[in-house]
């Protein structure tokens, strides 16, 4: 979902940008954005081990979350 709201403001310019045949433009904007897309799979994952204690820290209670939270990436 969120890559659907980031992608949409990108919409108009890549369809403008396909018309106007400027492919130049297409290629770094969409290797930007999987360069971006990767690094923030790549911080989420490496953030997964510590999500038990941020839970903890934020509600005070133990709550375990890491099989979920794998469970919801496979």
């Amino acid at each position: 979902m969120g890559c659907t709201i980031a992608i949409i403001p990108y919409q108009a310019a890549f369809n403008a940008d396909f018309i106007k045949n400027d492919r130049k433009w297409l290629r770094k904007t969409v290797r930007m954005l999987l360069r971006l897309w990767g690094q923030m799979i790549l911080v989420i994952v490496m953030l997964l081990p510590f999500v038990d204690q941020a839970y903890k820290l934020w509600t005070g209670l133990g709550i375990n979350t890491r099989k979920r939270a794998f469970q919801a990436l496979f």
